[in-house]
């Protein structure tokens, strides 16, 4: 009977150490998931970042082909 007893009493602490370590990766997991869509969010965000400073650039660029005199600090003094 006691062998019953010490048998099932490690049987269940396996399978507590079983759910734990199930547990610990299903967090890990979560982690890494949640990870991983900071860093797409971000790259989303870079990408929009890069397009608008391409877009400045291209529109002062164009600005300048138009205008060769055109000075962009003697643009801001309407004096």
């Amino acid at each position: 009977i006691l062998f019953a007893i010490n048998t099932q009493y490690g049987f269940t602490k396996r399978e507590k150490k079983r759910k734990e370590l199930r547990r610990a990766e299903q967090r890990r997991q979560e982690e890494v998931r949640r990870a991983e869509q900071c860093a797409a969010e971000f790259q989303r965000q870079l990408l929009v970042l890069t397009n608008s400073i391409a877009s400045i650039q291209a529109e002062s660029s164009s600005r300048r082909r138009r205008h060769p005199d055109y000075d962009e600090d003697e643009s801001d003094n309407d004096e």
